[in-house]
């Protein structure tokens, strides 16, 4: 079995064409896209994403960071269980 041996996180900061604006959340310039790369033990990789707006990108991408080792040297097919585990590392932290 594989186990996941890095987890790499990017943060790619997208201009918008045109400047969208809302009475929420006011002008919007641009969006940020965070990437999120697995690789295992055996080379096989896998990425996934998310956009937010404006400055709230950063924060995000460090609590990926600071939590990464919770999935290092687990095994990669354990989707639920590692699934499960972060949900709990992460519970009372969005409290």
């Amino acid at each position: 079995m594989s186990e996941i041996a890095d987890v790499t996180t990017n943060l790619f900061r997208i201009p918008l064409p045109v400047i969208l604006t809302d009475a929420t959340h006011g002008e919007m310039k641009e969006f940020d896209l965070i990437t999120v790369q697995i690789r295992d033990s055996e080379g096989a990789e896998g990425i996934g994403y998310t956009y937010v707006g404006q400055s709230s990108a950063a924060p995000i991408c460090e609590i990926i960071e600071s939590y990464k080792d919770l999935l290092i040297g687990e095994g990669a097919e354990r989707i639920e269980y590692l699934w499960q585990k972060m949900w709990w590392a992460l519970h009372y932290s969005g409290r």
